[in-house]
């Protein structure tokens, strides 16, 4: 049986293509990094609402962070950035890159198996 890699993504950003990964370690980081329980996941993914706001684009920001974070630990790469690095870079990334983390999100969503 052949294994399908799901979650995975790539965008331009820091100045080249980087991969990202949305998915349970990503989940794991993005908890951690916001100092809230796995169990809070969910609900803090909720907050989100596309409004042009700092607390939005801060929750954009832990977000790509941890998905590179995801990508870097799977593929075995040293982490080179910061949280704060992701910052700078998500500020002067096009949209339309930004916007290839989301479409990965909902990939996901809608292709998890129900119970």
């Amino acid at each position: 049986m052949e294994t399908k890699e799901r979650g995975f993504g790539t965008m331009v950003i820091g100045g080249r293509e980087r991969g990202f990964h949305i998915g349970t370690f990503q989940s794991k980081v993005f908890c951690d990094h916001r100092g809230i329980k796995p169990s809070d996941y969910l609900e803090e993914l909720g907050k989100f609402a596309l409004v042009n706001s700092v607390e939005n684009n801060i929750f954009v920001c832990d977000l790509l962070y941890s998905a590179l974070v995801a990508y870097g630990t799977f593929k075995r790469e040293q982490i080179d950035f910061t949280a704060d690095d992701v910052m700078f870079w998500a500020d002067m990334a096009e949209t339309e890159e930004l916007a290839k983390l989301f479409t990965v999100m909902g990939e996901m969503r809608r292709n998890t198996p129900k119970k």
